[in-house]
């Protein structure tokens, strides 16, 4: 690890320990409602005592080196949690079902995306980074924006489709898949979610304004990880709902639907990520980071492709699937006549003006 990279790990850390005691003083304010039970506090305490050690490691480290901004911020921000209470801060009330920002779900899956993928995209890369991308910034303000706005897009959503199911009185199958296997539900859920969400993903390209709002998602030229947060609210509600609706009339139970989200927003990760993964013979029945890249290419033959998240045989029913049998993979990316602005802003509105599909 170089020192510009073990100052930039450090900071990262650093910051989540904030969070991480933030969350603990506020669950109120800061934690999801739904998975606020499912801590245990004397692992997160753990959890902190070593991002905190590792923070503090890695920032002199770095120092010694001669980097300097980094590992001096990443040392400010552990002295920061120290003095808000550290591992050991107390445990604030929180009011069951009610909760705003979700910070604890930004510094969960920051410290993986530190930890884990970052240095996966370093050491593995399909195309090796010259220096940091261009809009980095904007895809990083997405990752902080999609992530802290968890409960309340969830909450909205769900809602939304709770009251649809339960007022039309579209609770006949309930108490049945509850009663099955929870590898069974977990399949069962992953072919009805992901049979929604092409259909709404086809859509989301053969529909002129609902590719106005997806377009934003295809507009990064560069594909990793962090390019991946990049979706607009609309289509993150529009998605939410659709999958929600029959995952409600089929009565499936919250903790299996919500394992199902954990598996998929890892999913979600390693198919956008700069990652060299080689799946093999699998690919053939699960998505593969090379296939969703395909779908993310500007070439010709792979415009309106590869829907699908977890099946590619859906693909292949509707004839939309493509995936080179010499194991290549894409070379450009992006949209190829919207032109879609810079900034996170900016492309929020870009839906509501006027243009053309392309």
């Amino acid at each position: 690890m170089s020192p510009r990279t073990a100052g930039l790990t450090a900071l990262w850390l650093g910051l989540g320990s904030v969070a991480g005691v933030a969350c603990l003083r506020l669950p109120g304010l800061l934690t999801a409602p739904q998975v606020r039970g499912l801590y245990a506090v004397p692992v997160v305490r753990g959890v902190l005592v070593a991002t905190l050690v590792a923070t503090v490691a890695l920032a002199l480290w770095s120092l010694a080196r001669g980097e300097r901004k980094r590992p001096f911020a990443a040392l400010l921000a552990a002295a920061v949690a120290g003095t808000l209470g550290g591992p050991g801060a107390p445990v604030g009330a929180a009011t069951a079902g009610v909760g705003w920002l979700t910070l604890d779900w930004l510094a969960i899956d920051g410290l993986l995306l530190a930890l884990v993928v970052a240095p996966l995209e370093r050491k593995r890369p399909r195309v090796a980074a010259r220096g940091r991308r261009a809009e980095w910034k904007t895809d990083l303000r997405y990752f902080v924006m999609n992530h802290l706005t968890l409960h309340a897009v969830t909450a909205l959503s769900t809602t939304a489709a709770g009251l649809t199911v339960f007022g039309l009185g579209l609770t006949h199958l309930h108490g049945v898949v509850d009663r099955w296997p929870i590898v069974l539900q977990l399949l069962a859920i992953a072919l009805v979610a992901d049979g929604v969400q092409y259909a709404l993903h086809r859509a989301m390209h053969e529909v002129p304004w609902l590719w106005r709002v997806h377009a934003v998602h295809h507009s990064s030229r560069h594909m990793d990880a962090l390019a991946g947060s990049r979706v607009h609210v609309i289509e993150t509600l529009l998605t939410r709902v659709g999958v929600a609706l029959p995952l409600f009339v089929l009565g499936f139970p919250f903790e299996t639907v919500l394992l199902y989200g954990g598996l998929m927003v890892i999913q979600s990760t390693l198919l956008h990520a700069n990652i060299d993964l080689r799946y093999g013979g699998l690919e053939r029945w699960l998505v593969s980071a090379r296939y969703h890249h395909w779908h993310h290419s500007s070439e010709d033959a792979a415009i309106d492709t590869n829907y699908a998240a977890v099946f590619p045989f859906i693909d292949r029913l509707f004839g939309t699937h493509h995936l080179p049998a010499d194991a290549a993979w894409p070379t450009r990316y992006g949209v190829v006549k919207e032109d879609v602005p810079e900034g996170l802003w900016a492309q929020q509105l870009f839906p509501l003006r006027s243009g053309s599909r392309g």
